[in-house]
């Protein structure tokens, strides 16, 4: 366990007012659920995390990267350490290069909400990320993950990821940048702990009309399919190669599935809702049932897209 009073003075003395405590995971994630940390850390630049990062290792202290708890079930008894955000200082955008005449490269910093970047792509006649309206990840979580949907993913417009850790940092161009299905792997990478820093999108001139079109339209599919007035992580599981999660949890009997107040969507069957005292055990207790039932039925287990911490 940490040494509460000493943590709490150094970090304050560190960083002044970029350190929270008192909170629990559940005001931090969009499930609602989780237990007491022992901090939340904001570091505002490159430098200050670099700083961050040695003072915690330094004190042996466990940490954590935390974007904006989206796709994350958090344990009931909670993170004993320290939890590392991405401040303003990662959260600028700006258009860095014309490519051609057509073809633009747009750096965004990964603390910047993924929806933040579409709207301000949109605006400029940017076209490329349109399928990330509504998604609710920050940009660097989303990159890690090769977020997707309605068909495209990151992976389709990222032309390069700059990357850090507690010593050095380094931008990896496309041909460095293995993308798969919710997964990005990188090489040559630096050494762990990595944090992504800041992307760089390849994006397309088009009509700002045209594509705030598709956006909204995007924004119309989330409304009717998707539970979005209950605290969820987003689709529980990844989509087998070929079939579709929702599908098969649906057409196993399992769509309204109870465990507890942790809840089997009845809008749609991959997600997970919390009907408002939901724990994790009881998220996890009803994944592993959904697994065992789906697989029963169809001979699929499913594979969590959402980390279990």
């Amino acid at each position: 366990m940490l040494d509460r009073s000493l943590f709490r003075t150094e970090l304050t003395q560190l960083l002044g007012g970029r350190v929270r405590f008192d909170l629990t995971l559940a005001r931090l994630t969009t499930m609602k659920i989780g237990g007491p940390v022992g901090a939340l850390i904001f570091a505002e630049h490159v430098e200050e995390c670099h700083q961050v990062v040695t003072f915690l290792e330094k004190n042996r202290t466990p940490w954590r990267l935390i974007g904006r708890g989206s796709n994350v079930l958090a344990p009931d008894e909670g993170f004993d350490g320290a939890l590392l955000a991405l401040g303003d200082g990662f959260k600028t955008i700006e258009k860095s290069t014309d490519l051609s005449a057509d073809k633009v490269l747009v750096r965004a910093g990964a603390g910047l909400s993924l929806t933040r970047v579409a709207d301000w792509c949109a605006a400029r006649g940017l076209a490329g990320l349109e399928f990330a309206a509504g998604i609710p990840g920050c940009v660097g979580a989303a990159v890690l993950k090769n977020a997707g949907a309605w068909g495209s993913e990151m992976g389709a417009v990222v032309a390069s990821v700059t990357v850090m850790n507690g010593r050095e940092e380094r931008t990896l161009p496309r041909s460095c940048l293995h993308f798969s299905y919710r997964s990005l792997w990188m090489a040559p990478a630096l050494p762990a702990p990595l944090i992504v820093a800041a992307v760089e999108f390849e994006l397309r001139r088009s009509s700002t009309v045209a594509i705030r079109e598709q956006m909204a339209y995007y924004h119309q599919l989330r409304r009717e399919k998707q539970p979005l007035n209950q605290p969820s992580a987003g689709s529980f599981f990844k989509n087998p190669p070929g079939l579709f999660a929702a599908e098969l949890i649906e057409s196993s009997g399992l769509k309204g599935l109870r465990v507890g107040d942790a809840q089997v969507s009845t809008r749609h069957a991959n997600f997970f809702v919390n009907r408002g005292r939901a724990t994790a055990r009881q998220m996890i207790a009803l994944m592993r049932e959904v697994q065992q039932k789906v697989e029963k039925q169809h001979g699929v287990m499913l594979e969590p897209e959402v980390e279990v911490w």
